[in-house]
Order: structure tokens, then C-alpha cells, then sequence
């Protein structure tokens, strides 16, 4: 991937083009980055107002590691393990060193895991398709 950079409008003298998109750039010449921490993956439309219920969620956890979790709320959430299980994640204080190994992949693995299971999330008893198809 390349960083080269280029002008992105004349008038402009504050940003620059990137092969990944327009960044601005701040002052003493460093220049701000975006970094997708977290993507999500449903089995629904991305538009459909229920989107967000049956989805799942690749998280960015650093050093190139990624988590698939199910729910995010103020309790915290459910991972997924490298044996296909839901479990409950711990706080970052309480998580040993064989908990991360069992629940974080690389970005492209975490990716194909969110969308085997994204069809298969459950909210109240029911997956996207059947909430799709309810009479």
C-alpha cells in the first residue's frame, strides 16, 4: 500500500491525499491518521433500522490482534474463541495470557469468523433472517 502523497485541492493547504483518503494536516508537520478500530459485520442490511441488533463486531485490541464480540453494554460483552464459543470477556486487568490466545485473531481471520456468524445471532430468540421473514 502506498503513502505517497499528494495534493488534494490547491486552495487547500491543509490536507493531503493518501492511498487511504484525505488527512489533514496538524501543525509542526505531523499529520493526523484514521484507524478503523472496530467493524461491523451483519447478516441485515447496513441501513436496516435492526442492523445493529443482529450484528457482530470486529474490535481492534493492538499488536495486530482483533476480537469477534457479540452485545456490547455497560457489563461488557461476549468473545468469540478460537473453538467457535461465545464467552464472556473479562476485564482487561483479569484477562490472562491464555484467554487472549483463545480470543484474538488477525484481522482477516476475525473477519471470516464475524460473518460465519453474523447470520446466526440471536436477539430474543430469533436470527436477522427469521426477523426478516416474520409475518
Amino acid at each position: 500500500m502506498s503513502t505517497e502523497a499528494s495534493a488534494v485541492d490547491d486552495d487547500d493547504e491543509y490536507a493531503i491525499e493518501t492511498s487511504r483518503g484525505p488527512y489533514p494536516v496538524v501543525e509542526d508537520g505531523l499529520t493526523a491518521e484514521a484507524h478503523p478500530t472496530e467493524y461491523l459485520v451483519t447478516a441485515l442490511p447496513v441501513d436496516h433500522r435492526e442492523a445493529r441488533t443482529f450484528a457482530v463486531w470486529v474490535q481492534d485490541r493492538g499488536h495486530g490482534k482483533y476480537a469477534v464480540a457479540l452485545h456490547q453494554n455497560s457489563s461488557g460483552q461476549e468473545v468469540l474463541t478460537r473453538d467457535g464459543q461465545w464467552v464472556w470477556e473479562p476485564r482487561p486487568s483479569s484477562r490472562s495470557d491464555e484467554f487472549i490466545a483463545l480470543t484474538r485473531f488477525d484481522l482477516d481471520e476475525a473477519l471470516r469468523l464475524a460473518k460465519e456468524q453474523a447470520p446466526r445471532v440471536r436477539w430474543n430468540g430469533q436470527t436477522a433472517a427469521d426477523w426478516l421473514h416474520r409475518d
